[in-house]
C-alpha cells in the first residue's frame, strides 16, 4: 500500500500529491506549510486516513493558520491531529542550520528537545502506519490507547484505528 509523508513545504506538497494520486492510501504530515497551489484547498479533497502533526510552539508555520486549517479541511472519515506540547517546526526533522537559524528569531521557542520530540513522533507514526498500511490491529489499538492518556500531546480525531470488537 502506498503512503506519503512530508515536513514543512514537503507536508504541504504531500497534500497536493495525495490530491492528484489515487494510489496513495494514507498521509502523514509534520508541521505542514501552506503552499502555492494551496495545500489547504487540496486538503478538502483528501478522503484517505490522515495523520497531521503540529508543534505547539511552531512559529515558522503556526498551527492555527497551517496544520489546523489543513486538518479541518480534510474530508476523510478517519483523520487525526496531534499537537506536540512544546514542540517546534524545525525539531520535526533532522537538524538543519537554516531552519534552526530562522526559528531562533521567533517566539515561542521550543520547550522540549529534538530527541524528545522525535520520541513522540515515533510513538505515533509507527503504530498508526502499521495499522493503516499493514492492518496491524494490535498497534492500531495501542495508538488509540496512547493518544487518550499521553500528557505530551493534545489531539483531535474522528475515528478509532481498530475496532477490537469486530476482530
Amino acid at each position: 500500500m502506498n503512503s506519503v509523508m512530508g515536513h514543512s513545504m514537503g507536508g504541504g506538497a504531500a497534500f497536493l500529491a495525495t490530491q492528484l494520486n489515487a494510489n496513495i492510501k494514507a498521509i502523514v504530515t509534520l508541521s505542514a506549510a501552506e503552499t502555492s497551489p494551496s495545500a489547504i484547498a487540496a486538503s478538502s479533497s483528501i478522503v484517505i486516513p490522515s495523520l497531521v502533526f503540529a508543534g505547539s510552539n511552531d512559529c515558522v508555520t503556526p498551527p492555527i493558520s497551517n496544520q489546523l486549517s489543513m486538518y479541518n479541511a480534510i474530508s476523510s472519515p478517519c483523520k487525526t491531529y496531534i499537537s506536540i506540547s512544546g514542540g517546534s517546526h524545525c525539531q520535526m526533522a533532522n537538524s538543519n542550520l537554516y531552519c534552526t537559524f530562522g526559528e531562533s528569531s521567533c517566539t515561542p521557542i521550543p520547550t522540549i528537545s529534538r530527541d524528545f520530540q522525535h520520541l513522540v513522533l515515533n510513538d505515533y507514526i509507527v503504530k498508526w502506519s502499521e495499522y493503516q498500511l499493514k492492518n496491524d490491529c494490535v498497534l492500531g489499538s495501542q495508538f488509540d490507547t496512547l493518544i487518550i492518556s499521553d500528557s505530551r500531546i493534545t489531539f483531535q480525531k474522528n475515528c478509532s484505528q481498530c475496532d477490537t470488537m469486530s476482530n
